[in-house]
């Protein structure tokens, strides 16, 4: 495929992640349009990263509990991103995680799957956690595991998860406070050693790049036959080293 003509969308591009992820894509000389599927429109300090021309983006605002509305927007991508996700606390209760962190989800997935014309490959790249396992008996990595399983179970020529540890957030602050992620931030800068940061941790802007590059080598290789691909923590770090 040449330089310049691969479409992406993205889900949960308002986040940590995924402001940095869309900023990738954007910057990107690969993609030629990166459509961002999401409740509501950017604020704007979250594009201070994007290009001052922003050709490429396309903002589709959704209501996740229709998304069946929406299926056009999963129609006709080389790849589909999904950094959407929140924390218990933010959703005010686990039912409301489970709905945004696994429903929301697997059902773009399957959409994304569905939408997808017969004979195109499907890519689909998730970011989930280190620990993610859907036997634990706790909500969090038993979310993210359950999810890795069902989207694993779809049908993708490629799906790519991504298990970040410990995330540094740098110098970005939610407009709600996550009081965890500051602490996690300040963990990482001045109690981490070196060695330590790259086996627990990773930036934000670190997993958004690890992110588009998976995508641009899936298409380099012409599509290598590895259904699954998980890149922990670690593998992540080794995957940066060679950009």
């Amino acid at each position: 495929m040449a330089s310049g003509d691969l479409s992406a969308f993205v889900l949960g591009p308002t986040g940590m992640v995924g402001k940095k992820l869309v900023s990738e894509l954007l910057h990107s000389p690969r993609f030629s349009k990166v459509t961002t599927i999401h409740r509501r429109a950017f604020k704007d300090d979250e594009k201070a990263d994007f290009p001052k021309t922003n050709s490429k983006l396309v903002e589709k605002i959704v209501d996740f509990d229709k998304l069946e509305e929406h299926r056009e927007y999963f129609r006709g991508h080389d790849v589909g991103f999904c950094c959407l996700g929140t924390t218990r606390a933010d959703a005010g209760s686990a039912e409301n995680f489970v709905k945004i962190d696994h429903d929301y989800v697997l059902k773009s997935a399957q959409l994304y799957h569905a939408e997808t014309e017969p004979g195109k490959p499907s890519h689909f790249v998730l970011l989930t956690s280190a620990g993610s396992n859907k036997c634990s008996y706790f909500l969090y990595p038993r979310t993210k595991g359950l999810l890795e399983f069902n989207c694993a179970n779809l049908g993708f020529d490629r799906l790519t998860i991504l298990r970040p540890g410990l995330l540094d957030i740098g110098q970005d602050r939610r407009p709600s406070s996550r009081p965890l992620e500051h602490l996690g931030h300040m963990v990482y800068t001045n109690l981490l050693t070196e060695t330590m940061r790259k086996t627990l941790g990773i930036s934000t802007g670190n997993v958004a790049a690890a992110m588009r590059k998976v995508a641009e080598d899936w298409i380099a290789s012409k599509h290598s036959p590895t259904v699954v691909q998980i890149y922990e923590n670690n593998d992540l770090h080794e995957l940066l080293s060679k950009i």
